[in-house]
């Protein structure tokens, strides 16, 4: 059950590289820049800071 679990959110989760910062805005503007690079509409997404980049991960399904 976990297997399936797991390959599940990996089908519906996806990242792409996000330019400038989080900050308070940085969800819905990583949402923004998502939609405009995929042509798909992501339920949410959550910017992500890493150490020298930034990540925007959205859940799909």
């Amino acid at each position: 059950v976990q297997d399936v679990e797991a390959n599940l959110m990996k089908r519906c989760t996806h990242q792409l590289p996000f330019r400038g910062t989080c900050g308070s805005s940085g969800d819905e503007v990583c949402k923004k820049l998502y939609s405009a690079e995929t042509k798909t509409n992501p339920s949410r997404c959550e910017c992500i800071p890493d150490y020298k980049n930034r990540f925007c991960r959205c859940k799909l399904c």
